[in-house]
């Protein structure tokens, strides 16, 4: 019987905390199309999502694997803060703020056909790039600097966010 006391107050407690937090308001992000997007070398196929990744002040990237994919995710971020003036932080010990995420793994999955092959998923709350090699993961950043829009918009947030196409690169 105590046990269950217990159990039934420590409950109430986890469900107090839980409704007492509020929600993020959820963006609305624009219609994409991501066939639309000039990508060089062309893909081998791209399937796009029609939603929106927001790259603003809140995002975050993190590698996993080698020291080399850590020097890409830095390489990323000075190219990020080149073209929109953000400091994207690397594999930075902060995360209460970072609502989007990029993650740059290296991955033995078997879809990877060669050295230089990765896999591109945009979300909207992520980007996950995939490769076999930190080479592969570098062709992988390349393709989305190509399509991380020139202006932010405005709209959507309190702060300048630049909407990148949602959907699959391979």
């Amino acid at each position: 019987m105590r046990y269950l006391i217990k159990a039934t107050v420590l409950l109430g407690l986890v469900f107090t905390f839980a409704t007492c937090e509020k929600p993020k308001p959820k963006i609305k992000y624009p219609t994409t199309d991501l066939t639309s997007e000039a990508i060089i070398p062309i893909p081998l196929k791209t399937i796009p999502t029609h939603s929106g990744f927001g790259l603003g002040k809140n995002t975050g990237i993190y590698t996993s694997g080698t020291k080399d994919l850590e020097h890409v995710g830095s390489f990323l971020s000075e190219k990020i803060k080149n073209k929109t003036g953000l400091n994207v932080g690397v594999n930075s010990e902060t995360t209460e703020n970072q609502d989007n995420l990029i993650y740059i793994y290296q991955s033995d999955s078997t879809d990877l056909n060669t050295p230089e092959s990765y896999q591109l998923y945009i979300r909207e709350d992520s980007v996950i790039i995939n490769a076999k090699t930190p080479q592969a993961a570098f062709r992988g950043i390349q393709t989305l600097l190509q399509i991380i829009p020139e202006k932010s918009n405005d709209t959507l947030t309190d702060y300048p966010m630049w909407v990148v196409p949602t959907g699959k690169i391979f």
